[in-house]
């Protein structure tokens, strides 16, 4: 497994924290002890612990490409994805130059991907598979808290705070170009010369996705969740989320 890969990187901390069996233990204990928005203030040790390990592999991650000739610039920077909200802060002391970047989607649709997601992840071989009203009890809270936070978080706006970039899915879906502009004029990677053109090696448009049936899709309906209730409690981030579209 490559921590620095898209999808790895924090599946790759939490895989060896005693956090990722809070489900076993029911839904509520999972949101106090399984949340992406926070963590458990017995486990506040973590964020630091955090920070130092990004440091530290992040270091050697930079050096071996170096090493290989792999680096694309004199001044290669070090890009990792993850769910890092919840150490946020801790980052951003330790790295105050740096760039945020989140996407944001309708919390509806994105709270009925994450139940379908969690539900095929292999389970513990002795318990199976974790029960369709567990994940749906504990990722309707966490995700509400995790989209009030991300809100929160991204709206802070100061001359000592790091630099946030906001941009939506739909956005990243419909013009991957100018999304990609976004993203790097806001990670200070264009040249004045160049303020309009991506690098070379970018792609301009999504490769053609091969798509297959999903043997698991249920709908917020099939999971008893009321999608006119996500609408009316997370207005204010809706709205939020529309203001950073393109």
């Amino acid at each position: 497994m490559d921590p620095f890969k898209a999808d790895t990187f924090d599946a790759t901390i939490w895989s060896f924290h005693f956090n990722s069996r809070a489900l076993a233990l029911g839904p509520d204990i999972a949101h106090q002890d399984m949340n992406f928005a926070r963590i458990n203030v017995l486990d506040s040790y973590l964020a630091k612990d955090f920070g130092r390990l990004v440091d530290r592999l992040g270091r050697k991650h930079l050096s071996f490409r170096r090493l290989q000739g792999r680096a694309v610039c004199n001044e290669p920077r070090l890009f990792i994805k993850g769910h890092f909200l919840w150490a946020g802060d801790e980052l951003e002391n330790r790295y105050p130059d740096s760039t945020f970047v989140t996407v944001v989607r309708n919390p509806a649709a994105r709270l009925q991907s994450a139940i379908n997601y969690m539900r095929v992840q292999p389970g513990d071989p002795g318990l199976g598979l974790d029960p369709w009203q567990w994940l749906s009890s504990w990722l309707r809270r966490s995700e509400a808290d995790y989209c009030c936070m991300e809100m929160e978080w991204y709206s802070k706006n100061s001359s000592e705070s790091a630099t946030r970039c906001v941009v939506t899915f739909d956005d990243f879906k419909s013009d991957l170009q100018k999304c990609m502009l976004k993203v790097f004029k806001s990670c200070d990677l264009m040249s004045e010369k160049d303020a309009t053109c991506l690098p070379e090696y970018l792609p301009r448009k999504h490769p053609e996705r091969k798509r297959h049936g999903y043997t698991v899709n249920k709908s917020l309906k099939d999971l008893d969740i009321d999608e006119t209730e996500i609408q009316t409690e997370l207005a204010d981030y809706i709205a939020w989320c529309r203001s950073h579209s393109l």
